[in-house]
């Protein structure tokens, strides 16, 4: 039962993989004077990731309603204790799935709607639309799709991780460059830089790191950062050495974290309960702790509701 859940799984995301590439052929054929053929696949990617996503909701509904009550399992529990158990084992790992149905088909509608509002527009507008209105929704398209690969992205991490299947592939890596690179991306659109680097150069190069685990570490924790902060307000990322461990932290001066959700941070699709309309899965710090965990690592925090937080990663040399 768990591995046909977890191959179900795995054929979804990778429909989902293929159709965010379809969108982005669309979007480059509309935008290489091929409209037809653009406006054709933008629409099929559309329509093809609907119909999965409506798909895999309305598989995890039908497996939740065919799982045995907690009654009947205690009722047949009396005769038959070793099965019962592995009907209990069952139960439990459909629910996450029914969960993560719902989280992603409420996240992938907003991505879907603004590809198919920029895709009518620039249908209707034609050789009307000027130059820059029509690169601005070629950048929203592809934003959106970015956006949906990331779900897919992260939720195929997680999913790999409860498996135990979770790749662990460390390579010599020049880590100042790593990190650089990484505030790069993340401040591409800022006109004035919100992140500090305080890099510590008594760090030899290269370190020994998988580039692609550090990647979910370090943007899910200086995304949040500038997220749950104000837009004016600096963010201080720094890495240490410290007595044979890299010691790396990431501060704000944000929303920080009520009491009642610190118990609960690390645990998929949990949401600080101050986070109100701001945009999130609550994917991001699970996906970080197995990144983390996953080089034999350490991460935690501290934080104080309306005086912002830090997060500090520990990892061995």
């Amino acid at each position: 039962m768990k591995r046909r859940s977890s191959i179900a799984l795995e054929n979804q995301f990778l429909g989902l993989s293929l159709l965010a590439g379809l969108l982005v052929l669309g979007t480059l054929s509309f935008a290489e004077s091929s409209p037809s053929l653009g406006v054709f696949l933008v629409l099929a990617g559309i329509c093809g990731v609907f119909v999965v996503v409506v798909y895999m909701v309305i598989r995890a509904a039908r497996d939740r309603d065919s799982t045995p009550s907690e009654a009947e399992i205690d009722q047949v529990s009396i005769r038959l204790d070793p099965k019962v158990k592995d009907t209990r084992r069952s139960s439990e790992i459909i629910k996450p799935d029914s969960r993560f149905f719902s989280i992603l088909s409420h996240e992938i509608r907003t991505p879907m709607t603004a590809i198919s509002s920029s895709t009518q527009v620039l249908i209707r507008g034609g050789e009307q639309i000027s130059a820059d209105r029509k690169l601005t929704h070629f950048e929203n398209i592809q934003s959106s799709i970015t956006r949906i690969q990331e779900l897919i992205d992260g939720v195929t991490l997680v999913t790999q991780s409860e498996q135990g299947r979770l790749a662990f592939n460390p390579v010599a890596s020049n880590f100042r460059e790593f990190c650089v690179s990484t505030i790069e991306q993340l401040e591409i659109d800022r006109k004035v830089p919100r992140i500090t680097l305080d890099y510590d150069k008594a760090l030899g190069t290269p370190l020994l790191l998988d580039e692609n685990l550090m990647k979910h570490v370090l943007f899910n924790l200086l995304e949040n950062a500038l997220k749950y902060s104000s837009k004016d307000s600096k963010v201080l990322f720094t890495v240490k050495k410290s007595m044979g461990f890299i010691d790396i932290t990431v501060s704000d001066k944000g929303i920080g974290i009520p009491v009642m959700d610190h118990g609960h941070l690390f645990e998929s699709f949990h949401r600080a309960s101050n986070v109100a309309d701001i945009k999130g899965t609550g994917l991001g710090l699970n996906i970080a702790k197995r990144a983390v965990e996953a080089h034999g690592g350490t991460i935690s925090y501290e934080s104080i509701e309306g005086d912002g937080t830090t997060f500090t990663v520990c990892l061995p040399l």
